[in-house]
């Protein structure tokens, strides 16, 4: 990865929608793809330019038809909707302490 992709993405973690995304690693999510198809998941991964990989993958296509996977890879081009769960996860600075 040259130093300049590097900054990019850097960036992109920290100014753009990207960094929404980063905060559903290791959750299930759905996520409604451009083509009328949907995949449900667990992300294990989100790089700086929100390429998300998941795992453990159910997709869905335009029928209905559901196909399990044991791996999947989405480009942003193709999102359309990423359903955010009602009650994101607290980051571990914002928990309240328990001994105080």
């Amino acid at each position: 990865m040259s130093r300049m992709t590097d900054k990019k993405e850097r960036y992109n973690s920290f100014n753009d929608l990207t960094a929404l995304t980063q905060c559903l690693v290791d959750r299930n999510i759905l996520i409604d793809l451009r083509n009328e198809t949907s995949v449900a998941g667990k992300i294990t991964n989100v790089d700086g330019f929100m390429n998300i990989s998941m795992e453990n993958v159910v997709y869905i296509d335009e029928l209905g038809k559901q196909f399990r996977m044991d791996e999947f890879m989405i480009y942003p081009r193709y999102i359309r909707y990423i359903h955010i769960p009602k009650e994101p996860r607290q980051p571990e600075w914002n928990k309240p302490n328990p001994s105080s």
